[in-house]
C-alpha cells in the first residue's frame, strides 16, 4: 500500500523549505544587483583613471625618436591639462610617420615638407582614456602637416573635474573650440584651419561641439562612437536591460554623471555642416557597428563611412587596414592636397 499522505507531506515540506530559502536569498540578490549597478554607474559617471604607461613616457623622455616636439600645456585657466604636439623638422619622421607618408605618396598625395604646419587637429580620447593615449595618433597626423592638441577630457587623466557629461555640459560643448583657440595662440599661427577627431566618448564630444559651432571645423572624423548613450547602456546590460536599465541610468545621474537619455549625438548630427568621416570596426562588441552606422546615417552633409574588417573597440586603429591613410586623405583633401 502506497503512503500517499507521507509523500505529499514530504513534498510540501520541501517546497516550503525552498520558498523559505528563496525569500531569505532575495535581500542578498537585491544587494548584489545594487552593487553591480552602482559600480557600472560609477564607471560611466567617473571612470577609474589610468596611470601613465611606459610608452607614454617615451614621448616625453625621447620625443626625437618619434619625430616630435611634445609640450605639456595647461589650457582654459588650468581646467584642462593638454598636450601640444608638432613635428620636429630636425629629427625627421619616425617609423609611424614615415609609413603614413609613404602610403600617401603612393596614393598620389602631395605632402608638405616634414615639420611644416598646415592645420590644427584637436584629438579627443575615449572613456577610460587619457590624453597621452593619443600620442601615437598625433605622431602620424603631425607627419603629414598637422599640429595636434590633445586635452584630457573631464574626469579623465589629470583633469580636475570629477565627472563627465559626454560632451553635453556647457563647458564640454565649448571645450574643443576653446582648446583650439589657445593652441593656435601658443603656436603663434592664428589663422590655421581647424579639424576635429574623436574616438568613442570623444566622438560624442566632437558631435556636440560641431553642432554648437557649425561652421568652425573644416572636417571631422568620428571613430568607434555611438548614436545614443542609452543604447550603449542597454548593450552593456544585455539580457538584463529590460528590468534594470532605468535603474542603472538613474544611478549614473545619482553618482554625478549625465542624464543618460540626453546624450544623443544622432539627434545633433543633422545640424552639422562640416564633412564627416565615420570609422567603425565590424567586430566591435562594446559599441556595435550598427550604432556607428546609425550615427553616420543621421549626418546630413558630405560624409563617408569606413568599416574596418576585424576591428574591435580596442584595435580599430591598429589592424592591417590603412585607416590612418584614409583619415589623412579625408583631411588633406580639403587642404588641396588629397588625391
Amino acid at each position: 500500500m502506497i503512503e500517499t499522505k507521507g509523500c505529499f507531506w514530504d513534498g510540501f515540506k520541501n517546497v516550503k523549505r525552498g520558498v523559505k530559502w528563496f525569500l531569505c536569498a532575495l535581500p542578498a540578490l537585491a544587494l548584489v544587483i545594487f552593487v553591480v549597478l552602482w559600480i557600472l554607474a560609477g564607471s560611466v559617471a567617473s571612470p577609474d583613471r589610468r596611470p601613465l604607461q611606459d610608452y607614454h613616457q617615451s614621448y616625453f623622455e625621447r620625443p626625437e625618436e618619434h619625430g616630435l616636439v611634445v609640450a605639456r600645456v595647461d589650457l582654459l585657466e588650468g581646467h584642462v591639462p593638454g598636450l601640444l604636439v608638432k613635428a620636429d623638422a630636425g629629427s625627421g619622421p619616425a617609423k609611424r610617420g614615415k609609413l603614413l607618408r609613404d602610403q600617401l605618396v603612393a596614393d598620389g598625395v602631395t605632402l608638405p615638407a616634414y615639420g611644416e604646419i598646415k592645420a590644427l587637429l584637436v584629438l579627443l580620447h575615449g572613456r577610460n582614456g587619457r590624453k597621452e593615449d593619443l600620442l601615437p595618433v598625433a605622431e602620424r597626423f603631425c607627419a603629414v602637416g598637422f599640429a595636434c592638441v590633445i586635452p584630457d577630457l573631464p574626469a579623465h587623466g589629470d583633469s580636475p573635474a570629477e565627472t563627465v557629461g559626454f560632451g553635453t555640459r556647457k563647458f564640454e560643448v565649448q571645450l574643443p573650440g576653446a582648446v583650439a583657440d589657445e593652441a593656435k595662440a601658443l603656436l603663434g599661427i592664428p589663422n590655421l584651419p581647424e579639424y576635429l577627431w574623436g574616438m568613442s566618448m570623444g566622438g560624442s564630444f566632437a558631435v556636440h561641439a560641431a553642432a554648437f559651432q557649425q561652421d568652425r571645423w573644416k572636417r571631422i572624423t568620428i571613430v568607434a562612437s555611438f548614436d545614443r548613450l542609452s543604447g550603449v547602456v542597454e548593450d552593456s546590460l544585455g539580457m538584463f536591460s529590460e528590468p534594470f536599465q532605468s535603474l542603472a541610468e538613474s544611478m549614473i545621474e545619482l553618482r554625478g554623471g549625465v542624464k543618460v537619455k540626453v546624450v544623443n549625438p544622432v539627434d545633433l548630427a543633422g545640424k552639422i555642416d562640416s564633412p564627416v568621416l565615420v570609422v567603425h570596426g565590424d567586430k566591435d562588441h562594446l559599441i556595435p557597428h550598427s550604432r556607428g552606422e546609425a550615427l553616420y546615417r543621421a549626418f546630413a552633409g558630405e560624409k563617408k563611412f569606413i568599416t574596418i574588417p576585424g576591428g574591435n573597440h580596442d584595435n580599430v586603429l591598429v589592424t592591417e587596414a590603412p585607416v590612418y591613410a584614409e583619415m589623412a586623405k579625408w583631411y588633406l583633401k580639403s587642404l588641396g592636397q588629397g588625391s
